[in-house]
């Protein structure tokens, strides 16, 4: 009995100590370039919809951290393992956190977004940003030349011109 008992711990053993190996074999062979952490993250982030560190600060007004997030989905975007789909929703969101954020180059997409629509509230709402840009912008005059733009956009949703 005791042979017979020590014969299965040994095996018991070495199988344990095998699966070991093999384990630390499949982990050390992990692939890491960029391609696989972009997928990663977008894969993490989107259908998992875990929420990250960055995100998490993100979302509390950093705007370091959003820019970040905003540059990681412009990789995703080319990236041919990702879906265009979910790369451009993504970019939305976080786009429009960014420029809430304080992000000049966010407010502008927003901008440039909100006004495309064909929705009367978002090109009002798209004046909010245009305004926000201006006051932000090292050279305000630039953004003066969309004001005919705006005005000819809100005179067809039957809304206020700009002065």
């Amino acid at each position: 009995m005791k042979i017979l008992f020590g014969r299965l711990a040994l095996i018991a053993f070495g199988a344990l100590t095998g699966w070991t190996i093999a384990f630390l074999l499949i982990v050390q062979q992990a692939p890491n370039n960029k391609t696989t952490a972009e997928h990663s993250y977008l894969k993490k982030n989107i259908i998992h919809n875990n929420i990250s560190i960055d995100e998490q600060m993100a979302l509390r007004g950093d705007m370091a951290r959003s820019t970040k997030i905003v540059e990681r989905l412009i990789l995703c975007q080319r990236s041919s393992r990702n879906s265009a789909e979910d790369c451009i929703r993504e970019m939305d969101y976080w786009s429009h956190i960014d420029g809430e954020n304080g992000s000049a180059a966010g407010a502008s997409a927003l901008y440039q977004s909100l006004l495309g629509s064909n929705d009367c509230r978002d090109i009002n709402r798209s004046i909010f940003w245009w305004k926000n840009i201006i006051k932000t912008s090292s050279q305000p005059n630039i953004w003066n030349g969309e004001i005919d733009k705006i005005n000819n956009l809100l005179k067809k949703c039957g809304s206020i011109p700009l002065d």
